[in-house]
């Protein structure tokens, strides 16, 4: 049985390290982000926290609020076998784009990692890539935006829902325990 499993949650809350995890266990993780960064570079334009955002928010104006996940199954489908898929796809950002993943893959399971927002601000600070924001009212930006792209409802529509709020050992340990029942919670779906 295939095992698909969606990350949603608010900028910092740890759905990066959750997906390493994912991928340490086996499972091939699709980041939704690489799907706009790869049209901003064939367009050249420059990738950073605010042309990301703002070229996203464009693009699901222009082509609705699925069309990330329309850009992410084909890169799915595209390289696909046939046989029983371990897939994690990162950082699902509203309930258009879980409708249109269920509607490919009716037993997925929709994750929610969740963490209070100085905690998640700190996160970020500390972590520096290159489309990550400079300062809290940045970060405040940021957040903004993906909520308008419907990130709340997203989460909101979880499956199951992983606090991080203390170490990332407890994220870990949540995660793996998450996966050992995976194959459980795929059977009753």
């Amino acid at each position: 049985m295939d095992q698909i499993i969606c990350i949603t949650g608010l900028p910092g809350s740890g759905k990066s390290l959750s997906a390493e995890i994912f991928k340490k266990n086996g499972f091939r993780v699709i980041e939704m982000s690489s799907a706009v960064k790869h049209l901003m570079a064939e367009q050249k334009i420059k990738i950073d926290n605010k042309s990301l955002r703002n070229f996203s928010t464009e693009l699901r104006r222009k082509y609705g609020k699925e069309i990330v996940a329309k850009l992410v199954s084909k890169k799915i489908s595209a390289s696909a076998a046939r046989k029983a898929r371990k897939i994690l796809i990162n950082g699902v950002r509203s309930l258009q784009e879980i409708k249109y993943f269920r509607k490919i893959f009716p037993h997925m399971i929709v994750i929610a990692i969740t963490s209070p927002e100085q905690t998640r601000y700190k996160r970020i600070a500390k972590r520096s890539r290159p489309d990550d924001m400079q300062s809290f009212k940045e970060f405040m930006w940021r957040e903004k935006k993906e909520i308008s792209w419907g990130l709340k409802s997203a989460i909101g529509n979880a499956d199951v829902i992983i606090s991080n709020s203390s170490t990332k050992q407890a994220l870990r340990t949540s995660i793996k325990k998450f996966i050992l029942s995976l194959d459980s919670m795929l059977k009753s779906t």
